[in-house]
């Protein structure tokens, strides 16, 4: 199938090889350290045995490259 003629394509969490592949990849973007870190901190509580303090996980964000059809 021809992309992005045929088929979008986007994958999940952007990185080198996403800019580097031929078209290069339309991602979804987010924040992993920040995920990380947030994770870290409710394990943190977790085992103080305190309230897990709700978080929100960081937003994904949409990167347009070249796997992907204008919209129509």
């Amino acid at each position: 199938m021809a992309v992005p003629a045929q088929l979008s394509l986007v994958a999940w969490d952007d990185s080198t090889l996403c800019r580097l592949a031929s078209p290069a990849l339309t991602t979804m973007s987010v924040d992993v350290h920040q995920f990380g870190v947030s994770v870290a901190e409710s394990v943190l509580e977790l085992i103080d045995g305190v309230p897990v303090t709700p978080r929100w996980s960081p937003t994904a964000r949409y990167v347009p490259r070249g796997t992907t059809a204008p919209a129509l």
